[in-house]
C-alpha cells in the first residue's frame, strides 16, 4: 500500500467526520449529510483499495481509469449543482412570497393608522436619515 492511498483515506475520513459534525450541530440536512457521507466513504474505500475502481470500471465496460474517475466526478458535481440550483430557486420563491406578505402587512398597518400617524412616521424617518 502506498502513502498516497493512506493519505486519500485519511483525508476522506477527516471529511466524513466533519460532515457528521455539521449534521450533529444541525447545520446540514439529512439528505446532504447522506450524500456527502456516501461520497467520502466511497473515496476512502477506493483510496484504500484502488483495484475496486478497476472492478467497477470493467463492469461498466470502460477501459481507462482516469476517464472513469473523471466521469464519475463530473456526475457527482452535476448532482450537487442541480440540488444547489433547486434549493436556490426554492429560496428565491420563499423570499418573493415573504416580500409580498410584508407588503400586505404594511398596507394593512397603514390603513389601520390614524391620519396623523403617517406624518409622524415620515418625520421619524427624516430625523433618522440625518
Amino acid at each position: 500500500m502506498r502513502i498516497a492511498n493512506i493519505l486519500v483515506f485519511v483525508v476522506a475520513l477527516i471529511a466524513l467526520i466533519q460532515t457528521l459534525r455539521l449534521f450533529a450541530r444541525s447545520r446540514s440536512s439529512i439528505r446532504a449529510t447522506a450524500f456527502w457521507a456516501l461520497v467520502w466513504v466511497s473515496i476512502g474505500v477506493f483510496g484504500l483499495f484502488p483495484r475496486a475502481i478497476d472492478m467497477v470500471m470493467h463492469s461498466t465496460m470502460m477501459q481507462n481509469r482516469m476517464f472513469f474517475v473523471s466521469l464519475v466526478a463530473i456526475l457527482i458535481l452535476y448532482a450537487a449543482f442541480f440540488r444547489q440550483d433547486t434549493l436556490s430557486a426554492d429560496t428565491r420563491r420563499r423570499v418573493s412570497r415573504l416580500a409580498q406578505e410584508v407588503s400586505l402587512l404594511r398596507l394593512e398597518l397603514a390603513r389601520a393608522r390614524p391620519e396623523g400617524g403617517e406624518r409622524d412616521d415620515k418625520d421619524n424617518n427624516a430625523v433618522s436619515d440625518q
